[in-house]
């Protein structure tokens, strides 16, 4: 569809907003809809790392993976998301990548994701952490201005070794480490944890409501 300018009128908040897009709002590739917005889901405000839901005023990004071809299905926390609209998947080695102008690619060493990230799309290493350097250094590689951000410390309730993991108090599964990006950005995590084995303890061990 060819951009256009168009002009918005929807409720955000308590307030009415009118913003003009211009045609750059397009190209990055958000969507708007003149309906008023959700109210931000609100969790239990006595846990640390429980998080407040920005407005969403656009269509997230399609959530970019790169899975190790080794990674164990049987053990692999995203397993069933492959088939979701919102998901794109790619094998390494091989992967032909798309453009990643606009993601960012969780990982340890970044400034922390919060909600001014919220029209960034989210890029994600699904392996394990003896495969993910070489990974890392595949995409640095063959991407360019790729921004890095990390999970606010949260506790992980995936029962694994963390020898190969840098910081073993922040090593998280692929599917919390995507969850609690979600939560941060403002989009549903309906359905996110459905498969997940330990998704009781994981909600229980941080105080979060499943929305």
């Amino acid at each position: 569809m060819q951009p256009f300018p168009i002009t918005l009128d929807s409720a955000v908040g308590d307030g009415n907003l009118t913003q003009s897009l211009e045609p750059a709002s397009f190209a990055m590739g958000w969507s708007f809809t003149a309906q008023e917005c959700p109210t931000p889901l609100q969790n239990d405000s006595n846990s640390k790392s429980c998080i407040n839901l920005p407005s969403r005023t656009a269509e997230p990004r399609v959530t970019i993976v790169l899975r190790h071809r080794r990674e164990n299905l049987k053990k692999c926390s995203l397993r069933g998301l492959e088939g979701r609209s919102d998901f794109r998947f790619f094998t390494y080695p091989g992967a032909n990548l798309p453009d990643l102008t606009n993601y960012v690619l969780l990982a340890l060493d970044g400034p922390p994701l919060s909600a001014s990230d919220q029209g960034k799309g989210i890029f994600l290493l699904d392996a394990t952490w003896r495969h993910t350097e070489k990974m890392r250094q595949f995409v640095d590689r063959t991407t360019s201005r790729l921004e890095i951000r990390s999970i606010p410390q949260i506790k992980t309730a995936y029962p694994r070794r963390q020898e190969d993991c840098a910081d073993k108090d922040a090593g998280l599964a692929s599917i919390e480490a995507l969850y609690m990006a979600y939560k941060i950005l403002g989009r549903s995590c309906e359905g996110l944890l459905d498969n997940y084995r330990w998704k009781d303890e994981f909600l229980n061990k941080n105080k979060c409501d499943l929305s």
